[in-house]
């Protein structure tokens, strides 16, 4: 059984719904400008973030691309290491003796 608060609070939810579709045309042409403006700004946040994104990714890809090849120079400059360089004595031919 709907108790006399539940029915006040009905009541109350009733008349906000009635009053504000009695109003929604007006207030619908009002918000659309603004509705708007705020979708537009929303787009153009949107396209920037996008940009900044893809310049990230391409920097992101550069770096890596660049530590591989410094990997790749390393272990070719670790296999192909000049026996003097490592202390070793060379003879004339330059084999190490």
């Amino acid at each position: 059984m709907a108790t006399r608060r539940d029915l006040k609070t009905f009541g109350l939810g009733f008349s906000a719904a009635v009053l504000v579709g009695s109003m929604w045309p007006g207030v619908k042409d009002g918000m659309r400008p603004v509705t708007k403006a705020v979708l537009r700004g929303l787009m153009v946040a949107s396209d920037k973030v996008r940009t900044l994104s893809a310049e990230f990714q391409t920097e992101m890809e550069d770096l890596v691309a660049e530590v591989q090849f410094e990997k790749v120079q390393h272990s070719n400059d670790t296999y192909h290491t000049d026996p003097k360089e490592e202390g070793r004595s060379v003879d004339d031919t330059g084999y190490p003796s």
